[in-house]
């Protein structure tokens, strides 16, 4: 059986992600477990475990790997999408505590979850594979997103090295959905161009129409989790 962890599922991109698979998406030998501190409120369906968890608050993660069957699963699938945007401003201009919290959202609880179920599967014949969801600020600086940038380009190299390590029973794959209409594109929207000098460019791609539907960034999510 294929089991499919989904990392940030109740809103933006993962919530549409969510509702294909929680929809009829996930064929009859899938499972699917959903990730997040705000999952309860989700809808419930066949097929489907809400497991709460903040990722700001780091703790091992010997209770979630319990809910993998190894005796039924030969593959997990882990969708790595849950993030945050926040704080945005430059440098000195934002407080340690919110890129402390950034930093265990974005990059610490993935390293230690990566860490902790890449030992798990040594013990049993599950193939593992890695569905990050990047962005192109893992690869560019931009103004006012230090945060941000340094923490997705941190998880990028993080699973770089992780393939560059393994056998092939373990495979990463990036993807970089582009622009999007989410809350975080809302968010970067509303901050002032003294913190934020490419707003003007974000509020542009909004009023002209540039944004990708979240909907159409998850069936191509799905569409590449499929060939994994």
């Amino acid at each position: 059986m294929e089991l499919i962890i989904l990392f940030g599922g109740s809103s933006g991109i993962g919530h549409s992600i969510y509702q294909f698979l929680s929809q009829g998406r996930v064929p009859l030998k899938k499972e699917l477990i959903v990730v997040g501190r705000n999952v309860a409120s989700l809808p419930a369906a066949k097929g489907v475990i809400k497991y709460e968890r903040d990722l700001s608050e780091l703790a091992p993660w010997t209770e979630f790997l319990s809910l993998i069957d190894s005796n039924r699963v030969s593959c997990v699938k882990i969708i790595l999408n849950a993030a945050t945007i926040e704080p945005l401003g430059k440098v000195g201009n934002i407080s340690t505590n919110d890129i402390i919290n950034a930093v265990s959202i974005n990059q610490t609880a993935y390293m230690q979850f990566i860490t902790e179920i890449v030992s798990y599967i040594k013990e049993y014949d599950i193939k593992l594979s890695f569905l990050n969801i990047t962005s192109g600020a893992a690869k560019k600086p931009i103004s006012g997103w230090s945060v941000y940038c340094a923490t997705k380009c941190a998880m990028r190299m993080f699973l770089d090295v992780l393939s560059l390590e393994s056998s092939k029973d373990i495979k990463v794959v990036h993807f970089d959905p582009g622009v999007v209409d989410t809350e975080m594109q809302e968010l970067i929207r509303k901050q002032p161009i003294t913190e934020v000098p490419m707003v003007d460019q974000f509020i542009g791609f909004k009023e002209d129409s540039m944004l990708k539907k979240p909907s159409v960034t998850a069936i191509e999510i799905i569409e590449i989790l499929e060939k994994l």
